[in-house]
């Protein structure tokens, strides 16, 4: 049964602006899965499950536990694979039966009032008269990863680069998820060229072209990546959510 809550519903359990932006975002990049919906006057808690040619597929997200119980009895039974908005909804899960950890991950988000700009004059937008510059890349050790780079940066909805000695040392991808959000991602440095601020002057690059757009910067990164946390941290990113990837079976 597909149960849809209005964006009005949401916006009243999220006060929290960039954790409603997010929620949002998660919902519009769903289609076609079915969104479920607990009751909105009671609770906020948000199951999308999908039918995929890997199995069944889920997330979850969810403000209290008052109500989550009511979402996860919905749940397909047998294995099924669950991105768990909060650690603690994992640990729900996992009173439903066995589970596996697979990757523990954050995503973070910064308003235009919270944004702390990082100029640097030698991060430029990407584009077709930057090939050459980017065919120079040390970043990647196989010309296939370049390559493949390469077209990503291409078909992004932007990229930013940092250039140094004629080629990119440096990158960011923009990628357009929804109608509000674009997400930042495949932030990539050359070695020789760490800790010198580059990844921070790109992605700043890239949020505040996200900002001056009014849409709203999602940048993710594993939970363990405290370098690429510390970088969002300094730029003003904080976590909208601390997700867990699980591989359950659920009884």
């Amino acid at each position: 049964m597909r149960n849809i809550a209005t964006e009005a519903a949401l916006k009243l359990l999220y006060a929290d602006e960039l954790r409603y932006q997010y929620i949002i975002w998660r919902i519009e990049c769903a289609v076609p899965w079915e969104v479920l919906v607990d009751d909105p006057r009671a609770s906020a808690a948000v199951m999308i499950v999908r039918e995929s040619s890997s199995g069944t597929e889920a997330v979850i997200m969810a403000e209290r536990t008052s109500r989550l119980g009511a979402l996860l009895e919905r749940l397909p039974r047998g294995e099924i694979t669950v991105e768990a908005d909060r650690p603690w909804i994992a640990h729900q899960i996992g009173l439903l039966g066995p589970v596996e950890t697979l990757v523990p991950y954050v995503r973070m988000s910064v308003s235009r009032e919270a944004f702390r700009p990082r100029a640097d004059e030698r991060v430029r937008r990407f584009d077709a008269s930057m090939v050459a510059a980017f065919k120079g890349s040390r970043i990647w050790s196989e010309a296939g990863q370049l390559d493949q780079a390469l077209q990503r940066a291409l078909t992004a909805q932007s990229e930013w680069v940092a250039l140094s000695e004629g080629r990119v040392v440096s990158k960011c991808d923009v990628l357009r998820r929804t109608q509000r959000c674009s997400e930042i991602n495949e932030v990539v440095t050359e070695a020789s060229f760490r800790g010198h601020g580059l990844a921070t002057a790109v992605v700043a690059a890239a949020t505040e072209s996200i900002l001056s757009m009014d849409r709203v910067p999602i940048y993710t990164t594993t939970a363990g990546n405290l370098p690429s946390l510390r970088l969002a941290q300094s730029l003003g990113y904080r976590p909208v959510t601390d997700s867990v990837r699980l591989r359950a079976f659920v009884r």
